[in-house]
């Protein structure tokens, strides 16, 4: 456990991303995967050229779908339909330069494909993503359109009846929309990876109905085993594929409570160890061994180390209330916080300090 413990990283914060499960990343659906002896000939005859520009259309095309949430990987709600619009983007502030780039590489006269299957394909795939573009900048027209989950289907309707979203009255959520425009962003993508030659095995492939549950069960799981809220999984999945295991769960949550207080206890003293090693090597000047707690990424981590000195005017130290949190519930990341009390010749001097430790 020690070295799992002992690097530090100081006045600096770790963004980590929860990675989406990957449970049935492999399973790519087969209607999207099989070709017609039509389609193979199309394949088989398609130029180099064209066939190059294809692969890096398809690249783009599956980078730019990716921006989106599929609704399979939420967690379930009593309100599906009131979901956040922000829970469908991924991308953030670099969306827009990635629309860009797709839009540019389909309309770039030196990228002409003579392929009409191809071509057909591609121009389909962006014009999806133009209607999702315009239902964003309609959806945050201004600061009152952005903040209310509410629109209206009349105000949208050439995208509903293009897409055939359903809908009983004109008022509807955006959320619901969106809803229903996820699988859009998919079909001409696969349609287009079905004609490129040696097409690279999609990462984020389009899952089958009963792909698309088992992947919410198991997501849902997860939240639940880390919050030891079993009973809300048995609530969404009662007959689910951790039933059993949350039945369990359930029977011996207390000895689970317990497990984790000890763990959490251990760390804590595990960490308090090596923050007393941390302050003794701050007032001795230790440079080595102060610079084994210090990240890699800590900025300017060596100018930092070598401006260290000793601190002769520091008579001793003591560390008080030393508390430890988990900082990310999805990893081991520890957040430690203290008071640090100086001694000197002349002065008692108390410091708050924070630190992170893995």
């Amino acid at each position: 456990m020690s070295t799992n413990y002992k690097r530090f990283v100081l006045l600096s914060l770790i963004f980590l991303s929860a990675a989406i499960s990957n449970v049935l990343a492999a399973a790519q659906d087969a209607r999207t995967r099989r070709r017609s002896s039509t389609t193979t000939k199309t394949v088989n005859s398609l130029a180099g050229s064209d066939n190059e520009v294809a692969l890096r259309l398809l690249t783009r095309l599956r980078a730019l779908r990716d921006c989106w949430v599929d609704p399979y990987v939420m967690l379930p709600s009593e309100y599906p339909n009131r979901t956040s619009e922000m829970a469908f983007y991924r991308c953030g502030s670099s969306y827009a330069l990635r629309l860009a780039e797709v839009r540019a590489a389909v309309d770039d006269p030196a990228e002409t494909i003579n392929n009409a299957a191809i071509r057909r394909e591609a121009t389909a795939a962006i014009s999806v993503f133009k209607d999702l573009d315009t239902l964003r900048q309609f959806f945050n027209r201004n600061l009152l359109s952005s903040l209310t989950e509410n629109t209206s289907v009349s105000d949208i309707y050439p995208i509903v009846h293009k897409y055939d979203i359903g809908y009983s009255q004109d008022k509807t959520t955006k959320a619901e929309i969106y809803w229903q425009m996820m699988p859009q962003r998919r079909v001409y993508i696969d349609r287009l990876a079905a004609l490129v030659r040696n097409a690279p095995r999609d990462p984020n492939p389009t899952l089958t109905p009963e792909q698309q549950t088992a992947v919410t069960d198991d997501l849902t799981w997860t939240r639940a085993a880390r919050d030891m809220s079993y009973e809300w999984y048995l609530r969404w999945f009662p007959q689910g594929r951790h039933a059993e295991e949350a039945h369990q769960s359930i029977a011996r949550k207390s000895e689970i409570q317990k497990e984790r207080n000890d763990r959490l206890e251990r760390i804590r003293k595990e960490l308090e160890s090596v923050t007393q090693k941390l302050f003794e090597a701050y007032v001795r000047g230790d440079k080595a061994t102060y610079g084994s707690f210090l990240s890699g990424s800590f900025p300017s981590r060596a100018m930092f180390i070598e401006r260290l000195k000793p601190q002769p005017k520091v008579a001793s130290f003591e560390i008080r209330d030393f508390q430890v949190k988990r900082y990310d519930p999805d990893y081991e990341v520890y957040r430690a916080t203290m008071n640090v009390r100086f001694a000197a010749v002349n002065a008692h001097i108390t410091f708050h300090s924070r630190f992170l430790g893995m």
